[in-house]
Order: C-alpha cells, then sequence, then structure tokens
C-alpha cells in the first residue's frame, strides 16, 4: 500500500485516536467506541478505512471482531513521528512509547496475522 494512502489514514483526528489506543491493546468496535466517547458507526467507518490500508486486522470472537494494529512497526512509526514533534518543539506532549519499549516490541517474534 502507497505511504501516501497511509499517512491520509492517519491524518484523520479520530482514526490516530483509534491506532493509538490499539498500539496500547486489542479492542472491540464497542469498546473503542466507550473509551474514546465516539458513536461506534463512527468507530466502525474509521476502523473500515485503517483495515483498507493495512493498519489493523480484525478477528471473529464468537459474534464479536477484535481489532488489533498490523504489526509493531505501526507503534514505532507513531512513536518516531511524535519524538520528531517533540524534539523539534511541534507537539509539548510526550510519546506515548519510549524508543526502548518500542525496540523491546520490534525484538519480540511476530506472528504474521494472514
Amino acid at each position: 500500500m502507497p505511504i501516501c494512502k497511509i499517512f491520509a489514514a492517519l491524518s484523520h483526528p479520530v482514526r490516530l485516536q483509534i491506532i493509538k489506543r490499539l498500539c496500547q491493546q486489542p479492542s472491540t468496535v464497542n469498546t473503542l467506541a466507550q473509551e474514546l466517547g465516539i458513536a461506534q458507526p463512527a468507530v466502525s467507518q474509521n476502523l473500515a478505512v485503517l483495515n483498507q490500508v493495512g493498519l489493523v486486522v480484525a478477528e471473529a470472537q464468537g459474534t464479536k471482531r477484535l481489532y488489533r494494529i498490523r504489526g509493531p512497526r505501526i507503534a514505532l512509526m507513531l512513536a518516531l513521528l511524535e519524538e520528531f514533534c517533540r524534539v523539534h518543539e511541534l507537539e509539548k506532549e510526550q510519546a506515548d512509547f519510549s524508543l526502548e519499549q518500542l525496540h523491546e516490541m520490534l525484538i519480540q517474534p511476530h506472528v504474521p496475522t494472514r
């Protein structure tokens, strides 16, 4: 998938919130909607966009679908962008993940989702 489509998907504030939340742990649509204070249909639509560009995957769990990020490099990418903003004073808040935490995530064996 071209990089521009990934950045376009992440440029929407709700989708970025969803991805950041899924970097912490997998979740269902209803849980995401409740935690983020966003209507369930809006969460579903945004997850569909994230899935379409390959950032998230869903697995059926009974009647629900559990969404997760496709791999730890997505969290690394976000952390690096947040670090860039912090270093260059584009954003005053700290990155959600330390680079050390992300390095640990990357060296863990990754099981393909497909």
